[in-house]
């Protein structure tokens, strides 16, 4: 606490009252902070995370807040602090802060857990990824994993003009643009994805599929897709590389069946995307408003080279209605666990899991599981353990309900809940998850209930912080 003036004495109490550190590379920073009179200021309620590097501390940013007046002034090895500052925050430094005819000097300790806590997982490690590298104004990204760095497709309006645009990261953290190149049919440059696009990889190469272009004109002045002016999604759209930089059109080239269609999906944004062995597993997706409200599309595509897309075998079991659901590839077989039946209701939301091992024969694994009736659960697996996180589901109330819980199977099938869950960790329906050496790098997802029948993600409640999880 900082004394106040009286009105006897109106010289303003000189004094720092927090020294904000924030490690290289890394989003979350610490508060050091003292008492009034105290020399010594530390963060020894606010510790830094216990593997954040040396390094990152050695070239850690320096924010000081002093006390309010005329001429208050922090300094830093006797030069005035005037904005962020680049120290070495491994050690003890010290600051100094005039004003008034006074002085004041002090010891900033900065100090770091030097055990892991199992208990803190999921960890935070960046309470905003636009604040970054990612483009301030995103509002919908998809990430996954390609050549051992993350990449994150993004979408992003800036003064009225729609970005799609390409990051790479080597952390999960920091994020860096990709200037990609590509090019149309007829050689002219032209953007990749779009709102709701999704990432996936196969093999040697990362694909950007599905996605809308209706939020406005983009950046290489197409305009936006309208029909009746409501938005929606007019084109297919898949493109591909294998550098991560260059991208080809997939759409160029696409064969016919024999009805003499073209061999695509129906375009769609925010689609469920899986990889099965060398195969891509296309499902859902949002077409266009109808009468003012995002309708769903039932389909089920597979394709063995990201161009042709022929509709998924699945027997008697019918998966091209079956929306938002966890689809996951886990010890040799493709399962889908969850989502809602055409619309979300009470009666409409799915319990169920079922698993295919050629990806046409699909066995019922179970009828419910310890998640219960949820949609919007993501689920990542190592080779030993699948874990399950967040979704929507319906309480005893009838309500809709976002969840902050997370599950673990070592079969697939059969779920427990993981009961040492950080309090810190928010609750959120359809996050991105991404595993890297082990650890789950979960990305952002959608803080409120779904409005409406479709779940349609809307822009305010779009969450871009960063945890992560050791998968055991």
């Amino acid at each position: 606490m900082m004394p106040s003036c009286s009105d006897d004495d109106p010289t303003p109490f000189v004094a720092i009252k927090e020294v904000r550190i924030t490690p290289a590379e890394n989003a979350i920073s610490v508060s050091c902070t003292g008492t009034a009179y105290s020399s010594v200021l530390d963060n020894s309620n606010d510790s830094v995370a216990y593997d954040v590097p040396a390094e990152a501390l050695q070239q850690a940013t320096m924010e000081v807040e002093t006390t309010v007046g005329p001429g208050i002034q922090a300094y830093y090895q006797n030069t005035p602090v005037e904005g962020p500052l680049t120290v070495d925050a491994s050690q003890p430094f010290e600051l100094e802060v005039r004003g008034y005819g006074q002085s004041r000097t002090y010891t900033v300790n900065v100090y770091q857990e030097q055990v892991n806590n199992p208990s803190e997982q999921p960890r935070l490690k960046s309470s905003n990824m636009r604040a970054m590298g990612i483009n301030a104004n995103t509002v919908d990204f998809d990430v996954t994993l390609f050549h051992d760095q993350f990449y994150a497709i993004t979408t992003a309006s800036t003064g009225g003009v729609i970005y799609y645009q390409l990051y790479t990261s080597d952390n999960g953290i920091s994020w860096d643009e990709v200037s990609y190149t590509c090019s149309d049919a007829a050689g002219n440059p032209t953007a990749i994805g779009g709102r709701g696009a999704r990432l996936a990889v196969v093999g040697d190469r990362m694909y950007v599929l599905g996605g809308g272009r209706y939020d406005g004109t983009d950046s290489f002045g197409n305009d936006a897709e309208l029909s009746w002016g409501l938005p929606t999604v007019s084109n297919w759209r898949s493109f591909s590389t294998t550098d991560g930089q260059t991208f080809q059109v997939d759409t160029i080239g696409i064969g016919y069946n024999e009805s003499n269609q073209r061999r695509i999906p129906s375009p769609t944004a925010y689609p469920t995307v899986a990889v099965f062995g060398n195969n891509i597993y296309y499902q859902g997706g949002y077409g266009g408003q109808v009468f003012g409200m995002w309708q769903t599309t039932s389909q089920f595509r597979v394709s063995s080279d990201g161009k042709n897309w022929d509709v998924a075998q699945t027997g008697d079991v019918t998966l091209t209605n079956r929306h938002m659901g966890a689809w996951y590839t886990f010890k040799g077989r493709l399962y889908v666990l969850g989502g809602f039946r055409n619309f979300i209701s009470t009666s409409a939301l799915l319990t169920d899991i079922y698993s295919t091992a050629d990806g046409v024969t699909w066995t019922l694994e179970a009828e419910s599981t310890a998640l219960g009736a949820i949609h919007g659960v993501k689920v990542v697996t190592t080779d030993d353990v699948a874990y399950a996180f967040g979704g929507e589901y319906y309480n005893e109330a009838g309500e809709k309900t976002v969840s902050n819980k997370i599950y673990r199977s070592t079969d697939g099938v059969t779920w427990e809940e993981v009961t040492t869950v950080s309090p810190a960790y928010t609750a959120r329906r359809s996050p991105v998850v991404v595993v890297k050496d082990g650890t789950a790098y979960i990305f952002g997802g959608y803080s409120g209930a779904s409005n409406g029948n479709y779940a349609y993600p809307t822009d305010q409640d779009t969450m871009f912080d960063t945890y992560t999880m050791e998968l055991q």
